[in-house]
């Protein structure tokens, strides 16, 4: 299952926008997954 979780959190940080923020989005990922 945390495959799964952490599948989706490297997605977010693949994005080049997202990926200056990717403290906000590392609390987002957490909540989303």
């Amino acid at each position: 299952p945390q495959m799964t979780r952490w599948e989706g959190y490297v997605d977010w940080r693949n994005k080049p926008a997202l990926r200056g923020r990717h403290g906000g989005m590392l609390a987002a990922s957490f909540v989303l997954g």
